[in-house]
């Protein structure tokens, strides 16, 4: 009485593709780190428009992993994968000052074979490092407080580059400059809660 039997959908008539990676960062000491806590979204690369496959978010080594069907659909010849990772996720999202997302895109492996592997291995963003860096900020102040505080404090914006760092209706701002400050970020990190 206390297990399902799902059996009867657990077999495929494709092998499943496995998609993984490792997403880094350089902080403002010049020292590469994970990433944490960044979405990570896969595709299939179609013609009329790209099917987006699943979204993960990277763990505590900014690893991330996806399993998925290997169905590319009617005279196909396998996936064509690739993907793309943010600085945000259900608890804060780092952003410009325009309110547009910092996204990267990795390359396509085109017509995966069933049952592939594809390890991206360790990459990173080819720009926009400070925002990078103002991210794993953030996440070191959101793990400290769900871990000491013992509850999840909720959504933060946060906008980066801006004029000048302050918070205001929500929504943290920190300077191009404050990026090497995890104490100033911190402190306006706290307002913004």
């Amino acid at each position: 009485r206390y297990t399902v039997d799902h059996s009867d959908k657990a077999w495929s008539p494709l092998d499943p593709i496995t998609v993984r990676g490792q997403i880094l960062y350089v902080d403002f000491e010049g020292t590469w780190r994970p990433l944490v806590n960044a979405s990570v979204n896969l595709y299939d690369d179609d013609t009329f428009g790209d099917e987006h496959l699943g979204t993960t978010v990277a763990d505590g080594n900014g690893n991330w992993s996806f399993s998925v069907n290997n169905d590319d659909g009617w005279l196909q010849n396998g996936r064509d994968v690739y993907y793309r990772f943010h600085l945000g996720n259900t608890r804060w999202d780092v952003h410009d000052d325009d309110g547009d997302q910092y996204r990267w895109q990795s390359g396509v492996h085109d017509d995966l074979s069933d049952g592939a592997v594809v390890d991206y291995g360790s990459e990173t963003g080819d720009s926009d490092a400070t925002a990078m860096q103002v991210f794993a900020i953030i996440n070191l102040g959101w793990s400290h407080i769900t871990a000491a505080g013992g509850q999840d404090p909720g959504y933060i914006e946060i906008k980066h580059p801006t004029s000048s760092t302050f918070h205001s209706a929500g929504v943290v701002n920190i300077t191009g400059g404050d990026n090497d400050g995890p104490d100033t970020i911190l402190h306006e990190y706290g307002h913004g809660l």
